[in-house]
């Protein structure tokens, strides 16, 4: 037994949310390291500071924000794999779906 379209069309999305977090968490997580760097670079008496504080605080937040979409996005793809039938475990789609799960960085 194959996927049928609707299937492979549910798995396809959750995973591109999966890869889309992942990327996303990604660019949050150097927007902190460089922020931090930033905030180093020019000190406290500086005029930018408190702004740039304010940008590094956001990408702090943002930085948990994704963690949990990212978490909510792996749970759903796993739920979805769940209920495919094991006929179609060997689907491209499928193990393209497992090896992302895989390479989720640990929450």
């Amino acid at each position: 037994m194959e996927l049928n379209k609707q299937q492979e069309s549910k798995i396809r999305v959750k995973s591109g949310v999966l890869k889309r977090g992942i990327k996303e968490l990604k660019m949050y997580e150097e927007e902190v390291k460089s922020g931090t760097k930033k905030l180093e670079e020019i000190g406290s008496g500086h005029e930018r500071y408190r702004q740039l504080q304010q940008v590094l605080e956001e990408s702090k937040t943002m930085v948990l924000y994704t963690n949990n979409r990212l978490e909510n996005a792996r749970d759903d793809l796993e739920k979805e794999l769940e209920s495919v039938v094991d006929a179609a475990k060997d689907h491209p789609q499928i193990l393209e779906a497992r090896n992302l799960l895989q390479s989720v960085p640990a929450i």
